[in-house]
């Protein structure tokens, strides 16, 4: 079989992350919880894992807290409610 050969990406713009990222985080985590969108500490693992924060925050490095905290926390939901019906078993995969 033939290897598959990606191009060179180019990317003008610098990476970036909010400084609002690893506050964001915890509290969406907090969040969750209260909210009984994860039950247990295994549910909080794989999601703290699954660093979707993360991804908001490099997605929207000048977001306020504020408005981080909302990405954040809607993305989270959407994500979880997708594991929910998702037809594969990745929602129960272990992070690492």
């Amino acid at each position: 079989m033939a290897p598959i050969l990606h191009p060179t990406l180019y990317c003008p713009f610098p990476s970036s992350i909010n400084v609002h990222a690893e506050t964001v985080q915890r509290d969406t985590r907090a969040w969750a919880r209260r909210f009984q969108l994860i039950r247990d500490d295994a549910a909080c693992a794989r999601l703290s894992c699954r660093r979707y924060t993360e991804l908001m925050s490099r997605a929207y490095p000048r977001a306020t807290s504020v408005t981080l905290q909302l990405i954040s926390d809607w993305h989270t939901w959407l994500f979880l409610l997708d594991d929910q019906f998702d037809e594969t078993a990745w929602a129960k995969i272990p992070c690492g």
